[in-house]
């Protein structure tokens, strides 16, 4: 039986992620606290969707974002 979604691990980036205001604001709407949004910063996945070095913080507000356990983020992206 395969999974509905795909497994895509999160590593922690060379330097931090400048968020754009569109972005923040759309994580302040999903209730995402700032001091969480500070943290996920410097984290990155190979996005299938946006590609190499996405923050992690994008795939929150992503509509083929399912969950994000124990550094590893759950997407339906192309499945």
């Amino acid at each position: 039986m395969t999974t509905p979604y795909r497994e895509i691990p999160v590593y922690e980036a060379q330097e931090d992620f400048k968020l754009d205001k569109e972005l923040t604001k759309s994580l302040r709407q999903l209730k995402v606290g700032k001091k969480l949004i500070e943290r996920m910063k410097r984290d990155a996945v190979n996005c299938p969707l946006y590609g190499d070095g996405t923050p992690a913080a994008r795939c929150l507000s992503c509509q083929y974002f399912v969950r994000r356990v124990k550094g590893i983020v759950h997407c339906r992206y192309g499945l």
